[in-house]
């Protein structure tokens, strides 16, 4: 699973993000992927953010910090995407 590999820290940078651009079309045009969609955006920006140590300084738990949103909006699209099935 995505949110393993990340908390293990045992994924690349370009593999994360073709990840999470993946899961973002998986229920196109199914009822509630609006919501799923939103959170999966959202990982993929934090995604980005936590790539970029520039970027994921700015927050007050740095790059750790930056990581727990990212694993938090991969969680609730995983969640979504149960109660689709």
């Amino acid at each position: 699973m995505l949110g393993t590999r990340i908390r293990k820290y045992d994924i690349g940078e370009d593999e994360l993000l073709r990840e999470l651009g993946n899961l973002q079309h998986a229920f196109d045009g199914v009822e509630r992927e609006g919501n799923y969609r939103e959170k999966v955006g959202a990982a993929v920006e934090w995604g980005k953010i936590y790539l970029n140590p520039l970027k994921s300084v700015n927050y007050s738990g740095g790059r750790e910090q930056v990581r727990g949103f990212l694993l938090q909006d991969l969680a609730s699209a995983a969640k979504i995407a149960g109660d689709i099935k």
